[in-house]
This record gives C-alpha cells, structure tokens and sequence, in this order.
C-alpha cells in the first residue's frame, strides 16, 4: 500500500500541528539525510520508517518541497482581531478585559505541551463572554468544543504573532506590578519612619 505524504502548499496552509516542525527542525547549511528525513515526519507526521523505505533522492525532492511551505513566512505586530474557521467568528481576547478564570486558566495551561488548546485560550466565539454557564452550571462554549477545530484550521502564523503579542502585553503587565509593589514597599519604609518620628516624645533638657 502506497504512503500518501501530505505537504503543505505554502504558509498559508501551515497549521499548529506544524508547528513541532518548526521548532525543532535546524536548517543547517547542509542538512543530512536523518535531519531531512526527521523534518519531513514533524511536518507530515509520516512514520520514520516509511521515509526510509524512500531512495534519497525523493527524500531529497520531498524536503525541498516542505521547506518551501515557509516561503515568505513573516510575522506581524498585531494579530488578527477576528479570525474565522469553518465558518465560525472568534475575537482574540483582551487580557485586561478578561475574567479571572480567564487568567486562571492561562496561567495553567502549558503552551510547550499543549499550543492549541492556548490558542483557544487566544481567541473566543465572537459576542460570546468568557466563563458563562447555563441555567444547570455547565460551562458555555468550553475548550473541548474548539480544540479539533483549532488544531485543524488555526493558521501556524497567527498562532506565533498571538504568543509575540501576548508575552509582550504579560511582560509590560509584570513590569508594572513590580514598579508599583516596589513602590509600595518603599511608601510603607517611609510612613513607617514618620510614624516612628511623630510616635516618639520631645526630648527634656
């Protein structure tokens, strides 16, 4: 039976479950044949022993085919604020619009393991608010509902500008919690010094 090797056309047509990939792949000057053949099994998830079962020539063929689904990659500034899958809206979250469970789970949620079920944390069904549950306390819209669809359909690209855009709004959040604890602490040095001062009685000759 033949092994069908599906590639991507071009970066349009990368998704997350590329991604791995990606990451792990190192595009040496002159890669060798194991490291071609291990790009092309992240890329295509085609098992390592039907690609050996290949000359290497095709290998070869098929690894600068792959390589060129990165052509012209580039990341922007801003993610979308809308994407659309499968015909359903979903709006990228704004953290410091967002309910503590939210947060909650963001903070839980390990993006090394598990990348789409963070770019479901991403984004949300458009006019759809975070954490509401029926009238029987069942989550709506909960992540297992958008998983398969987002590790099918979420684009490699926006996935990537949302982990720039996020790490950059958590960045600038935590200097800022550290400038005004920092500032705290140095408020609280200085009223306890004045409480010390004014606590303390006048001197007698």
């Amino acid at each position: 039976m033949e092994t069908i090797i599906k590639i991507p056309k071009s970066k349009k047509d990368l998704r997350i479950k590329h991604l791995k990939a990606l990451k792990e792949c190192v595009f040496s000057e002159v890669p060798t044949l194991q490291e071609k053949a291990i790009f092309l099994h992240d890329l295509t998830d085609t098992p390592l022993y039907e690609l050996r079962k290949l000359n290497p020539k095709e290998i070869e063929r098929l690894y600068v085919i792959s390589t060129m689904s990165f052509s012209g990659f580039k990341l922007n500034d801003n993610p979308p604020k809308v994407i659309t899958l499968d015909g359903i809206d979903f709006e990228m979250v704004d953290p410091h619009k967002a309910p503590s469970g939210w947060h909650i789970d963001f903070a839980n949620t390990d993006g090394e393991k598990d990348p789409v079920r963070v770019a479901c944390l991403y984004y949300f069904p458009k006019g759809e608010k975070y954490g509401e549950v029926d009238d029987n306390e069942n989550l709506i819209h909960p992540i297992k509902d958008r998983y398969e669809l987002f590790k099918d359909e979420f684009p490699l690209q926006v996935f990537l500008e949302c982990n720039a855009f996020f790490l950059k709004r958590y960045e600038r959040s935590l200097r800022l919690q550290v400038a005004r604890l920092q500032g705290e602490k140095v408020g609280m040095r200085i009223r306890e010094r004045v409480r010390r001062l004014l606590g303390r009685k006048p001197s007698t000759p």
